[in-house]
């Protein structure tokens, strides 16, 4: 009667990864981050732009390389080509 074990769940939109801390960044504005817009531009010239986001990451620097890791939670994300 048909294909079965298909099942959609919904999910957050997010962008995650790690950055470099530097003397220009302030780490208290970067966590306090709420409702904004967040983009990532990929190696192809693509861009994913995700709306409505706040800062939903834990805020800790790995001090050996000076990377903080972030991830940032939106209400929608779209691919711009």
């Amino acid at each position: 009667d048909g294909y079965h074990g298909y099942k959609e769940k919904p999910m957050v939109a997010f962008i995650e990864g790690a950055i470099t801390d530097d003397d220009e960044l302030d780490l208290d504005d970067l966590i306090a981050t709420r409702d904004a817009t967040v983009s990532l531009e990929y190696g192809n010239n693509k861009m994913f732009v995700l709306r409505n986001a706040s800062w939903a990451g834990e805020g800790t620097v790995n001090t050996a390389e000076s990377e903080i890791a972030f991830r940032f939670e939106g209400s929608a994300g779209v691919v711009v080509t």
